[in-house]
């Protein structure tokens, strides 16, 4: 029977590009801090950026999962509804080694507010929110 991962001990971050690199490694491309995203020298073209990256970095819990995605917009709108996160697919979670699920939205439609990104393992749903703004000139 699966343990599910503590929500407190799961590591969430937004980059601009995350991709695996072989021995279990990730190479994570502009690390926004903060998990808010800040427009201001950013290139935004037609309302979106060149793309947007979720890490998710699940360390405790084992078993095997049936796992889904959503990526939830200030409107409520999923991103990834009709995209390969909307299906479900097996996640594994082995003991003393982390679960890696990485999320990429390319390109990623620009709208000012709080996003939410949920994983679900066997339903038990784990939510992380970002924001996008406008950098206030000075």
């Amino acid at each position: 029977m699966p343990t599910y991962p503590s929500d407190d001990k799961i590591h969430f971050l937004v980059c601009e590009d995350a991709r695996p690199e072989p021995g279990n490694k990730h190479t994570l491309l502009g690390v926004f801090g903060g998990n808010d995203i800040t427009i201001n020298d950013a290139p935004v073209e037609n309302g979106a950026l060149p793309s947007i990256a979720f890490f998710f970095k699940f360390n405790d819990g084992e078993g095997t999962f049936s796992m889904r995605a959503n990526i939830l917009t200030p409107d409520g709108k999923d991103l990834l509804s009709g995209k390969s996160g909307d299906t479900e697919k097996p996640a594994i979670k082995n003991p003393g080694e982390a679960l890696i699920v990485v999320l990429k939205v390319v390109p990623f439609p620009v709208q000012v507010g709080s996003y939410t990104v949920r994983i679900s393992l066997d339903g038990h749903a784990y939510e992380r929110n970002f924001g996008v703004r406008f950098a206030v000139p000075k």
